[in-house]
C-alpha cells in the first residue's frame, strides 16, 4: 500500500515540477519574443532613416517624395504589426 502511495506522490511531484518548468519556459519565451519585436522595430526605423537620408542626398525631388511616402507606409505597417504583437505578448 505504501509503495502505491509513494509512486502516486512521485507522480504528483513530477507533474508539479513540470508545471514550474512550463511557467518559466513560457515567461522566457515571452521575454525573448518581446525583445525580438523591439529589435525588429528598431531595425526598421534604422533602415527607414538611412533610406530617407540617401533619398535626400540625391537632390531629386520626386525620388525624395517617393522615399518619404514609402517610409510613412512601411512605418505605419510596422507599427501595426509590432503593436499587435506587443498586445498579444502582454
Amino acid at each position: 500500500m505504501t509503495t502505491n502511495t509513494k509512486l502516486g506522490q512521485d507522480m504528483i511531484d513530477a507533474i508539479e515540477g513540470f508545471d514550474v518548468f512550463t511557467e518559466k519556459f513560457s515567461g522566457y519565451a515571452k521575454q525573448s519574443a518581446t525583445l525580438s519585436v523591439d529589435v525588429f522595430d528598431k531595425a526598421v526605423d534604422n533602415v527607414l532613416e538611412l533610406q530617407g537620408e540617401l533619398a535626400k542626398s540625391t537632390n531629386v525631388a520626386w525620388f525624395t517624395d517617393v522615399a518619404e511616402s514609402n517610409q510613412k507606409l512601411v512605418k505605419t505597417l510596422t507599427d501595426t504589426v509590432t503593436g499587435t504583437a506587443r498586445t498579444y505578448l502582454k
